[in-house]
């Protein structure tokens, strides 16, 4: 009963929210169309709308010369709004509604139940620091608020990867567990690969745990896992190489990058990574204790943005590709607002977790302030 009180809740706070942002807007324009917030908001409806013509044309929906192009990258998300918008004989924007309050609501519904249910948090809490972490990302700077309000990613990826990283860190002894987890890892590689490698990076450091114990029921699972997600993989990149014009990839080299003036270094992202570092090791430290599951997790993400910002600096500039105009690795960088909320809901995770540790040393309760 509770969980039901928790979920009108939130569902009530979204629609709110949804009225609040759009609503007045569509009221006095007419239309949904003049309340699209974003230069991407507008392709991708737009693309959405064009998937449901015949034939398709939804790779470039705005010039009557290339109808019948499709998508190079596959978008499930608008390919399965423009299905339905033919299928039902609605215009797509009348799923806009659908989209701003049922996307945000799955997304806190799913990391609720996995604080809850997989982590073993207490029920309230974990309904609202679900709820806070996706909110706060409204009043974050630049494009953090994206999470909750681009069409379709991250959003339509992002429950996907809370279930399967979670799933990943509380490891339980069974088939049914191995075959969530690989579907899992398949499903997020298609809907983005760029989260993916999030729970990628997470398989991988727990598929190393287990090697030096030979625990092989944990390391035969997350070995299926990272299968599953090589074999999505595989997938993506042959309909891409299917879908690319005259049957070839239209990645090519990057000789200089146009689009940022050049890689650059991002210290930033490399000073939280060696914080998170050294503060876990102080833990183990201090305390000598053994390896958390949320100590991996932090060490997996604050490192995988890292990387994401210093990628044009990793990578050989023979071996950067761009695609249409913009450099893959540059891209990296922007796209890490797609981790926030998770970003969020691992550090308090871990302070939490941390902080009444070390509140039993006299020496912290002087410097605690």
């Amino acid at each position: 009963m509770k969980t039901l009180s928790f979920a009108a809740f939130a569902l009530g706070t979204f629609l709110l929210g949804f009225f609040l942002l759009f609503g007045k807007g569509a009221a006095v324009s007419g239309s949904w169309k003049y309340v699209l917030r974003t230069s991407d908001d507008s392709f991708y409806w737009a693309s959405a709308q064009a998937s449901a013509e015949i034939p398709s044309s939804a790779g470039n929906p705005y010039y009557y010369e290339e109808r019948g192009k499709k998508h190079t990258i596959p978008y499930p998300t608008v390919s399965f709004f423009g299905a339905l918008s033919a299928w039902l004989g609605f215009p797509v924007l009348a799923f806009f509604p659908l989209w701003h309050v049922g996307m945000p609501f799955l997304v806190w519904l799913t990391l609720f139940l996995c604080l809850h249910r997989i982590w073993k948090y207490p029920e309230g809490p974990s309904a609202a620091l679900a709820l806070f972490f996706l909110l706060s990302t409204l009043y974050l700077r630049d494009v953090s608020h994206y999470a909750l309000l681009r069409f379709s990613r991250p959003g339509d990826s992002l429950w996907l990867l809370f279930i399967w990283v979670s799933g990943t860190l509380n490891w339980t002894a069974s088939w049914r567990h191995t075959v969530w987890l690989c579907l899992l890892g398949a499903a997020s590689f298609w809907m983005n690969p760029f989260l993916a490698a999030m729970g990628v990076a997470v398989t991988a450091i727990e598929t190393a745990r287990s090697l030096p114990s030979r625990h092989w029921p944990s390391l035969r699972q997350h070995l299926f896992s990272l299968g599953a997600v090589f074999a999505a993989a595989v997938l993506y990149f042959l309909f891409i190489k299917w879908n690319s014009p005259g049957g070839a990839s239209s990645v090519h080299v990057l000789e200089t990058d146009y689009t940022l003036g050049g890689p650059k270094a991002e210290p930033s992202s490399l000073v939280l990574f060696l914080l998170a570092a050294a503060l876990i090791a102080c833990r183990r430290w201090f305390f000598r204790d053994a390896w958390t599951a949320l100590d991996r997790l932090l060490l997996a993400l604050t490192g995988l943005i890292a990387v994401c910002g210093n990628a044009g600096l990793l990578v050989p500039g023979n071996w950067q590709l761009v695609y249409h105009r913009y450099n893959y690795f540059a891209e990296l960088a922007y796209h890490r607002y797609a981790f926030m909320t998770f970003e969020i809901a691992v550090l308090a995770g871990w302070f939490h977790q941390t902080l009444p540790q070390f509140r039993e040393r006299p020496w912290f309760q002087k410097i605690e302030k």
